[in-house]
């Protein structure tokens, strides 16, 4: 295996705009902002009397950035990191009714190739391109797995919500056990399999978002492709979409949508103490850190995500409204925490079972030219 250089992870801020209830109840005053002549700089304020301060990321997208704005900037870095062989993992994290789903899917709505398209199908577009325009890729395979962790229990959304455990597998990554894994040819099979895991994703209506997301739902896509110096090369891209934290005295849940929500904020928690614990560890090397991935069965299925192999981008969605300062805080807080975290990803090993097997063929077919050739002089 092959490491790249250390590095840190890629984290975003994305400006919802306000909606109509902000603009009535919050009468459209604002806790941050961003500004086109620094386009890496959040301007907030953490309450009315306080200063504005400035917090620096990779981009902050304003609300009058669209879809495609957003992949412009994120996409190639993804998939370059991809066709170089290291796995890649995309978390979009942020108060509920705050935009993640947006981001990451785009309008259900919409079809073909539509301004209106999240970085999930658009991603998903440019690796089929890839496979397609590069002359030199070949036997290109895609492999395509939902799952979903609703109230601490992993359902696999392509077998009827299975319940699924996680174990390690052969590589040393952490995987959920027996998940459907569904080869896709084209785009379309893609979005068709994401299509119907959506529906089985668990949702509700609540004060704050007609249409919350009660469960973490993460896509993960298997490549696999030869090219002549790199036959057997392979990768994964994991899209989480994780469901927001909520106020229960906002949201207004009751019953077992307050029971979601509880099960929601503790494994937020849980995901934000992984990541103070792993900056932590970089900070003192030489101090032993107890990193506690199994408080949550989120953070216990993407360890090998957050441990520091795969390169991670973090998109932070928040509304710019005063109404939601103490939630935007909080996730901006987390955003600088893991602006810290150090990534030592490691190029995927070549497959060299795969590569014992082409070059037997190589042989028989040499072996089977040299045959024609005897034939020909006879």
């Amino acid at each position: 295996m092959s490491k790249a250089t250390v590095s840190r992870p890629r984290v975003y801020v994305r400006i919802r705009p306000l909606n109509e209830r902000e603009q009535r109840e919050g009468k459209g005053e604002l806790a941050c902002r961003g500004d086109s002549r620094q386009p890496d700089v959040l301007f907030m304020k953490k309450s009315e009397e306080a200063e504005e301060m400035q917090v620096r990321f990779d981009q902050v997208f304003n609300p009058d950035i669209n879809q495609e704005g957003v992949f412009d900037t994120v996409g190639p870095e993804v998939l370059r990191t991809l066709f170089s062989g290291y796995n890649a993992s995309v978390f979009a994290y942020g108060q509920t009714g705050s935009g993640k789903t947006y981001t990451m899917e785009g309008n259900k709505a919409v079809t073909g190739q539509d301004e209106g398209e999240g970085l999930i199908p658009r991603l998903i577009r440019g690796i089929f391109a890839a496979f397609k325009s590069n002359p030199d890729i070949t036997d290109a395979l895609m492999e395509v797995s939902l799952v979903q962790i609703y109230q601490e229990k992993i359902q696999d959304l392509l077998n009827q919500r299975k319940q699924l455990d996680i174990h390690m597998d052969r590589t040393s990554q952490y995987v959920a056990r027996d998940a459907t894994w569904t080869k896709v040819k084209s785009m379309e099979d893609c979005m068709k399999l994401y299509a119907d895991a959506a529906k089985m994703r668990a949702t509700s209506a609540t004060e704050m978002n007609l249409v919350s997301s009660r469960s973490h739902m993460i896509l993960m896509l298997r490549m696999q492709w030869d090219e002549p110096a790199l036959p057997g090369s392979h990768a994964q891209l994991n899209m989480v979409d994780l469901a927001g934290s909520e106020r229960l005295n906002e949201s207004g849940a009751k019953g077992e949508t307050m029971m979601e929500a509880i099960h929601i904020n503790k494994s937020l928690s849980a995901l934000g103490n992984v990541v103070a614990k792993l900056v932590e560890q970089a900070k003192h090397p030489n101090k032993r850190t107890h990193i506690p991935y199994k408080d949550s069965k989120l953070t216990y299925l993407l360890q090998s995500s957050l441990g520091g192999s795969n390169l991670v981008h973090f998109m932070l969605a928040i509304s710019g409204s005063a109404m939601w300062r103490n939630e935007t805080t909080s996730t901006i807080e987390f955003g600088k925490r893991a602006l810290q975290l150090v990534l030592k990803p490691v190029r995927n090993a070549i497959d060299y079972t795969r590569l014992a097997e082409m070059e037997a063929m190589i042989e028989r077919m040499r072996s089977h030219i040299e045959s024609l050739e005897e034939e020909l002089q006879n």
